[in-house]
């Protein structure tokens, strides 16, 4: 079975073998991706702390960075081609970084306590918010997570976007929460375009 060490070390070794985005395959990076959410599996329930999986968000950046650009050199040359692919899209990676993160936030949550301040990260792709609410957060009033800012945003004195839980969903409850936003530029294909990036809310 494995243990905070063992968990360690593997988070350590796929940061080591993601820290250059560019070096990644799109099917490297899928991988990375995969294995991530095993790492996460295997920590559920061992009481891992923050500081030795945070790592893990690193490589899950560096996976759709490097699908990113695989993207895009496919459409530059299906353009060039004058030919169409529906597969180059990136929602099925969106969908796998979804989850690996959401399941991440989850097992960050087990180690946290009801009320405590919320877990927050900044990736170039992704950022995302982990708390747990307290019983008393669904008593009263909404209970509200704030999207992680950079340091340079919290200077410009940009507003941060900010999501409020209805007291329902909350149900006086101590509930696992977490919030992801992600970049607008993952999502080219929709209509029009997306003028921010989109949150969800995972529990």
């Amino acid at each position: 079975n494995a243990d905070a060490t063992v968990i360690g070390g593997f988070v350590n070794s796929l940061s080591a073998a993601t820290q250059t985005a560019s070096e990644l395959s799109n099917s490297g990076a899928v991988g990375v991706l995969s294995l991530v959410d095993s790492i996460t599996a295997s920590g559920s329930g061992t009481g891992i702390g923050t500081a030795a999986v945070s790592g893990l968000l690193t490589a899950v950046d560096a996976a759709v960075s490097a699908n990113t650009k695989s993207q895009v050199r496919r459409r530059l040359r299906n353009r060039r081609l004058q030919v169409t692919d529906s597969s180059v899209n990136g929602s099925t990676t969106n969908m796998a970084m979804q989850s690996v993160i959401n399941n991440f936030g989850s097992l960050l949550a087990q180690s946290m306590l009801p009320g405590q301040s919320a877990q927050q990260f900044t990736q170039n792709n992704f950022r995302m918010s982990v708390q747990v609410s307290s019983e008393g957060d669904g008593d009263v009033a909404s209970h509200t997570m704030s999207v992680p800012q950079t340091d340079y945003e919290k200077y410009m004195g940009v507003k941060s976007s900010q999501v409020s839980i209805p007291p329902a969903l909350v149900g006086g409850k101590q509930v696992p929460v977490v919030l992801t936003s992600m970049s607008a530029a993952r999502y080219p294909d929709l209509s029009g375009g997306l003028k921010s990036n989109p949150i969800t809310l995972y529990s």
